[in-house]
């Protein structure tokens, strides 16, 4: 999973962040700030995560065998409870232009700098996958738990 965060929009990132989404197929949820860093109609998107976001968005992250943070700090508003988030990853990396990079959450890997020089350089090792089961699992929680976003006053359209 990649959590995207404001830094993809202060590094003017978005490009390599999709390019990376696409290339290894892994699956974007974006942090409250980083709402617009990746297109939300995008069949990789899986919106907003967290309190306030999408419970598919949430519980692919907290399934999730690996969490990139790109331009995220993991602040708890992202994360809630610390103790219980993400519990399943064997790794963390996360990319940050500033040193609060886990405010909350210590990843095991981090790497500070230039977020849109950092994918650049990283993008090129980035060998191409597929992940279809992982997404068809997805897409069920998407089907269980859909968004449901008001039309008019008393229509309601589930997503």
């Amino acid at each position: 999973m990649i959590i995207a965060g404001a830094g993809v929009i202060f590094s003017e990132a978005w490009d390599e962040l999709r390019e990376l989404a696409e290339k290894a197929h892994i699956p974007v949820v974006n942090s409250l700030l980083g709402l617009g860093s990746f297109p939300r109609d995008h069949e990789l998107s899986l919106g907003m995560m967290g309190m306030h976001g999408e419970a598919a968005a949430t519980l692919a992250v907290q399934e999730a065998d690996l969490v990139l943070g790109i331009g995220i700090r993991f602040d708890d508003r992202l994360t809630g409870k610390t103790g219980g988030f993400a519990p399943k990853p064997s790794s963390s990396i996360s990319t940050s232009t500033r040193p609060s990079l886990a405010k909350t959450i210590r990843t095991k890997h981090c790497v500070i700098g230039d977020l849109k020089a950092s994918l650049q350089t990283v993008l090129p090792m980035v060998q191409p996958a597929k992940h279809d089961s992982w997404l068809k699992r997805i897409n069920g929680w998407r089907e269980s738990y859909p968004l449901i976003i008001p039309r008019t006053a008393g229509s309601w359209l589930a997503t």
